[in-house]
């Protein structure tokens, strides 16, 4: 299939020498391509995502033959001013105009981010940023109120938990198609961290907060490590123009808790700090799915496969108990069985 793709490409002149892109270029065009397709359809699939998915592809079969090299300033810029814009597209969840100007605002600020050399202009094109994204994730956000099955289920099973009782034992009503009622489809480290916000009437908090932890981790990876192919302040502005990050909090999807605990392992390890087992073992005892990035990234080297057994003891610390009073076939039944039978989204 690659053979035959290179072909086409080939056949059509679309070669890398005359383009003369470099690899990491191609790379950011890629990551772009992949990011607009989850924002397009909000996760779900339809034509449009999958003919940028499959452009993604072939940009990635390109890279094999680019040449070696960052991308320049420009691509970055281009790709996180196109990127931020598309939160434009948020408007659909919300029907309120207010949503196209701060997604212009934000895509004006992050632009700012990359083209200034004054440090000082950075910092508050940053700032600005930020409180634009917390501007929009507040305009869709209802306290203690969204139209989605994921919200109730978290914020329910959390407060039964805060009451002393099994989150797994409540029902709550499905608005996944196939599925009438369900229990808590997700691991005990997504009540356990979102509990917090329940107490407040509204888990999103939590969500909330678990960006803010993740774009302070990259904030710190970038500052710090600095590597020469990705420049910080390209870096930053790209974390701030996501353009699911407004929607994920929405609905508070509990994979921005893995992301959360996946990226405060990054910086533990580069600090040598021994908490980067538990940090890990609360990423992975949060979505059964997190399942398939550990083992992608245990083949990183045998450090890392190090890491993953050590937090395995913080991964039995927190599931056993929920395990042994759920009961381990109910346990397995709600956590795995049942989100294999909901519609794969992206």
């Amino acid at each position: 299939m690659v053979t035959t793709v290179e072909r086409l490409l080939h056949a059509h002149r679309l070669s890398l020498t005359r383009l003369d892109l470099s690899r990491d270029s191609l790379r950011l065009l890629a990551l772009s391509l992949i990011a607009l397709a989850c924002q397009s359809r909000e996760g779900t699939f339809s034509v449009i995502v999958i003919a940028l998915l499959i452009a993604a592809t072939l940009v990635m079969v390109w890279m094999r033959r680019a040449r070696a090299g960052p991308a320049p300033p420009r691509a970055w810029l281009l790709a996180v001013v196109a990127l931020a814009a598309s939160n434009a597209g948020l408007v659909r969840a919300t029907n309120q105009p207010v949503i196209v100007l701060l997604a212009l605002l934000l895509a004006s600020a992050v632009g700012v981010v990359c083209a200034t050399r004054s440090p000082a202009t950075r910092r508050a094109a940053v700032a600005i940023g930020s409180m634009v994204l917390v501007a929009m994730a507040i305009v869709g956000w209802r306290w203690g109120h969204a139209a989605i099955d994921v919200f109730n289920i978290i914020q329910g099973s959390a407060q039964s938990l805060l009451h002393g009782h099994d989150p797994y034992h409540p029902i709550f009503a499905s608005t996944t198609p196939g599925l009438g009622t369900e229990h808590l489809p997700f691991l005990p480290g997504v009540v356990l961290l979102a509990a917090p916000g329940a107490a407040l009437h509204d888990v999103r908090l939590m969500s909330l907060a678990t960006f803010i932890v993740i774009f302070a981790s990259l904030a710190w990876f970038t500052l710090r490590r600095n590597p020469t192919a990705v420049p910080v302040p390209s870096a930053l502005a790209a974390a701030l123009a996501f353009p699911f990050t407004v929607y994920t909090i929405w609905n508070a999807w509990p994979e921005s808790y893995a992301l959360a605990g996946f990226a405060v392992w990054l910086v533990l390890v580069a600090k040598r700090n021994p908490l980067r087992h538990v940090s890990l073992g609360i990423c992975i005892a949060t979505v059964p799915t997190v399942a398939v990035a550990v083992a992608a990234i245990a083949l990183w080297s045998r450090q890392v496969r190090k890491d993953i057994c050590w937090s395995m003891a913080t991964v039995l610390i927190i599931v056993v108990p929920f395990v042994v009073r759920a009961g381990p076939a109910a346990f397995v039944h709600d956590t795995i069985v049942v989100p294999f039978r909901a519609p794969t989204r992206l």
